[in-house]
């Protein structure tokens, strides 16, 4: 049981609930299913959005853990002449073509670009500096 003391620390926002604490929920509220969602919050200290998010997410997908957050963004890819050269080609044939399709047409043309590296902002600054002068 945990005491009052610690139950409060818990209902802060952005506190990550350790996984012994889930495990204790999901035994309450699914595998023994005798206590309802709002008298696990109050019991454990949390919110009961909280804990029928814990339940809804091991109902859905069985983990407990929860997903990793943040993480360090990926190196955005350079575009080299190759690549400034057919979005040259690109603007050339349709003066209005988007950012969008200009980034599809990349990769469908250039196997060397792994999906979703290239920047819309990537590509404009390009056009600008390079191509639009």
């Amino acid at each position: 049981m945990i005491n009052k003391k610690s139950r409060r620390s818990l209902k802060a926002k952005n506190v990550k609930i350790p996984v012994n604490i889930r495990e204790q929920l999901i035994g309450v509220t699914v595998r023994e299913g005798d206590v309802r969602v709002s008298d696990a919050a109050k019991l454990f200290g949390l919110s009961r959005s909280t804990v029928d998010n814990i339940k809804d997410t091991f109902v859905n997908t069985g983990n407990i853990v929860p997903k990793p957050r943040g993480g360090r963004m990926p190196t955005p890819i350079k575009i080299t002449k190759d690549h400034s050269k057919f979005l040259t080609k690109i603007l050339d044939e349709d003066g209005t073509v988007t950012l969008d399709t200009m980034r599809d047409k990349l990769y469908e043309n250039f196997d060397d670009l792994p999906e979703k590296r290239i920047r819309y902002a990537s590509i404009c600054r390009h056009i600008v500096e390079e191509i639009g002068t």
